[in-house]
C-alpha cells in the first residue's frame, strides 16, 4: 500500500517505528542476561528507544540497552549506563534510552504514560564495510542486577536508515 504525503513526511520528521510483542518482563529484567530484542542491518540513526510496561512488573530491575555486531562481530558495546535499581514499575512506565551519549543514565519514567524529554540527540549505529556491505547486529536489553517476578513490557525503536538498506526489525 502507497504511503500519504502525510505519512511519507511524518517518517522523514520522526523516525521509522519498529516494535516487539508483548513479552514477559521476567524474560529480559530477570537475570544478568543479555537478550536481542532488534535486528539492525547497515548504518542507522537511532532516535527513540525504549521499553514500556503493558501489564504491571513485579521485582526490581536495573536495565540497560547495548549493541552487539555479529556480522562482523563486534564485542557489545553499551548505549546507556545502568540506573540504580528501580522497582514495581505500573502499567505505562517506560524505561527510556537517554540518547546522545553512552554515559547517560537509562531514564525511567514514575509517571505513567508519560516520559522525559530525550537529553540527548541521535546516535549512530552498525556500519557498512569499505565493499558495501550492511553490517548485522542486534540491539540488545539486559536485566544487570534484576529480579523481576511478572509483568510485561514492549520495546520500541524509532530510527532513520543511514546507509543503503539499513533497517531494523523486532528480534522477539
Amino acid at each position: 500500500m502507497k504511503k500519504s504525503t502525510i505519512e511519507a513526511v511524518s517518517d522523514l520528521h520522526r523516525g521509522l517505528l519498529c516494535e516487539t510483542a508483548n513479552l514477559e518482563a521476567t524474560d529480559y529484567w530477570l537475570t544478568a542476561d543479555r537478550a536481542t530484542i532488534f535486528t539492525t542491518y547497515g548504518r542507522i540513526l537511532l532516535l527513540e528507544l525504549y521499553g514500556e510496561i503493558t501489564e504491571d512488573m513485579a521485582g526490581a530491575a536495573q536495565p540497560n540497552f547495548a549493541w552487539v555486531g555479529t556480522t562482523p562481530v563486534i564485542a557489545k558495546a553499551d548505549i546507556c549506563a545502568v540506573p540504580a535499581s528501580i522497582a514495581a514499575l505500573n502499567t505505562g512506565n517506560r524505561v527510556v534510552w537517554p540518547g546522545g551519549t553512552t554515559a547517560g543514565t537509562v531514564v525511567i519514567t514514575g509517571v505513567e504514560y508519560d516520559s522525559p524529554a530525550n537529553a540527548g540527540v541521535g546516535f549512530i549505529l552498525g556500519g557498512v564495510t569499505a565493499a558495501g556491505v550492511n553490517f548485522v547486529g542486534g540491539i540488545t536489553a539486559d536485566g544487570s542486577v534484576a529480579d523481576a517476578t511478572n509483568g510485561n513490557v514492549r520495546f520500541t525503536c524509532v530510527y532513520a536508515p543511514m546507509s543503503k538498506g539499513a533497517y531494523v526489525r523486532p528480534a522477539v
